[in-house]
């Protein structure tokens, strides 16, 4: 299944969408993420690839893959994981 992830450019950080293809088993977990608000971020660092998954006001996760074939492997892995399900959002902190 083919993802949407935005790529953050040198020098400056500009933003880029790119895509990747990650294992179809990947599919209901990258649709709730979507769903909830959520997207993939990358950007290519000295040792490797800085992977976030991130919204407009934060991270919830983060990892750092060697760049090759192990960023989707690293990408899989964050989306069985879940971790936007265990953030309130600034916004959500406000209401409690």
């Amino acid at each position: 299944m083919i993802v949407s992830v935005t790529q953050y450019k040198r020098p400056n950080g500009r933003p880029v969408n790119q895509e990747t293809d990650l294992p179809d088993t990947c599919a209901a977990d990258y649709k709730d993420m979507i769903a909830a608000g959520w997207r993939f971020a990358a950007e290519v660092v000295p040792g490797g690839v800085s992977l976030t998954i991130e919204n407009n006001e934060m991270d919830c996760a983060c990892e750092l893959a060697k760049n090759g074939p192990e960023v989707q492997r690293t990408m899989a892995a964050m989306l069985s994981r879940r971790p936007w399900n265990d953030v309130n959002t600034p916004a959500e902190r406000e209401e409690e």
